[in-house]
């Protein structure tokens, strides 16, 4: 009997002092500044498919993830969006893009060209941000977007904004163009 005591002390003892908390990690990942991602990949592709077809494809050339932030940052993005047919609805270019995970926002900065199929216009501009909930993009109130359609309709202004719901494009600052109406202008 006093063996077994001593033997269960003994394994007692081992195991707490086999049990030593490190708080080493956590003190580790609290000394990561802000600016080093969680994960970082090259030649980055990513793929949305819901019931079976393709809705989404993303490419860049440079991604970084940043989970502290809920933040996704692309470089030399490139993007298209599928109908239900899979034919490509709309495309574009960014040279670098911020999507915020928790919102599904999309901040795109940078050689920005947007095309869309249905609408046949082509969006140029150096910085554009996606709300997804209001499903409304904005452009920087002091920078110009230019709008130019198929039928010859070309827009250029300052504030910039585009409510996809109603299909409505708006500047509210200044703006000049073309807008060719049916036949004629």
């Amino acid at each position: 009997m006093r063996y077994s005591v001593c033997a269960a002390s003994f394994l007692t003892l081992l195991l707490i002092s086999a049990c030593s908390l490190d708080y080493e990690a956590a003190r580790l990942a609290e000394s990561i500044p802000e600016t080093t991602p969680n994960a970082e990949l090259l030649a980055f592709s990513h793929t949305v498919v819901r019931r079976g077809r393709l809705v989404f494809a993303i490419e860049a050339d440079a991604a970084r993830r940043f989970d502290r932030h809920n933040e996704q940052q692309l470089e030399n993005v490139r993007f298209q969006e599928f109908n239900t047919d899979g034919e490509v609805t709309a495309s574009g270019n960014a040279a670098f893009a911020r999507f915020f995970s928790e919102t599904e926002n999309v901040e795109l900065i940078g050689s920005i060209e947007f095309s869309t199929e249905i609408e046949e216009a082509v969006v140029t501009a150096d910085y554009l941000f996606w709300n997804r909930e209001a499903r409304m993009l904005y452009g920087d109130t002091d920078a110009v977007v230019r709008v130019t359609r198929a039928d010859g309709t070309r827009l250029e202004g300052r504030g910039f904004e585009a409510d996809l719901r109603r299909r409505i494009i708006d500047f509210n600052g200044p703006v000049e163009g073309l807008v060719v109406e049916g036949d004629g202008e």
